[in-house]
């Protein structure tokens, strides 16, 4: 693929570059099937300086080494940059869900990721082509990748303090994040495949069957949708109440004002992590 197939839609510059050569970044990217999102802070402090989103308009996926590099090559302004640090969430790929006492030395020896979460109380394991983390390297050469369900919990844990019981619907281009959780505890999270708005209708239907005996959940859609669209109209006909799920903000989220208040960009929990 040639870097000409890759097009800027969105750049927010807030700060002098020549500052950032002798004060060091911190780059925080997101990587969503054909997405791209990069942020940037300075090394001592969480306050998102820009934020930049690349797409390709194909069915390919960003979470290839060939693309992930025609995207550097896009962003010579970071050329003479001080970079001390990349964090990386990537979205859509495959995990498991095991207890805190899962050791080292098994995800080790499978060469596997792992990220903990207090507040799922355990931790989610997955795995990461090595070239991916090769091509990562153009941009820094210290990177740890994340995988985004660690910043979306981030997200959910904020939820709680609204919402005590409540299933929670994040909807991707071919998939779906449900998390359901009870007396502010994370009861379910999974992640489906889907192709139709019926097939959303159906993982909801389930997790809730599965999760609420008696009185319904207050039932939240996140991610990429609209209430003008057939996905909300779809799930409006089975469910009530139904609500659009605003991200948390962070102190510092007018960076990201350009996104719908309910897509939940995993980079910006991320960030609220470090």
């Amino acid at each position: 693929m040639s870097a000409s197939t890759i097009l800027l839609t969105e750049a927010k510059y807030a700060t002098d570059w020549e500052q950032l050569r002798t004060a060091g970044l911190r780059l925080f990217a997101e990587i969503d099937g054909n997405n791209f999102y990069l942020s940037g802070t300075l090394v001592h402090d969480a306050a998102p300086l820009f934020f930049e989103h690349y797409s390709i308009n194909t069915n390919e996926s960003f979470l290839s080494e060939v693309n992930i590099k025609a995207v550097r090559k896009q962003l010579t302004w970071l050329d003479g940059v001080a970079i001390s640090k990349m964090i990386v969430a990537v979205q859509n790929v495959h995990y498991k869900l095991l207890p805190f006492e899962f050791s080292a030395s098994q995800i080790d020896a499978q060469k596997l990721c792992s990220d903990s979460s207090a507040f799922l109380n355990g931790k989610i394991v997955y795995g990461i082509d090595y070239k991916i983390n090769i091509a990562l390297q153009s941009f820094c050469a210290q990177v740890a990748i994340k995988h985004s369900m660690i910043g979306l919990l981030h997200q959910t844990s904020a939820l709680t303090a609204t919402y005590t019981d409540a299933v929670l619907c994040n909807i991707h281009a071919t998939a779906i994040d449900i998390i359901v959780w009870q007396n502010s505890k994370v009861k379910m999270l999974n992640t489906f495949n889907i192709v139709t708005p019926e097939d959303i209708v159906y993982f909801i239907q389930l997790a809730i069957q599965n999760h609420f005996k008696k009185e319904a959940p207050q039932l939240l859609i996140g991610g990429e949708i609209i209430q003008q669209s057939k996905i909300y109209s779809t799930i409006g006909k089975f469910f009530n109440p139904l609500d659009m799920a605003n991200r948390v903000a962070l102190k510092h989220q007018g960076v990201y004002k350009t996104l719908a208040p309910n897509r939940f960009l995993s980079l910006s929990g991320i960030i609220a992590c470090e």
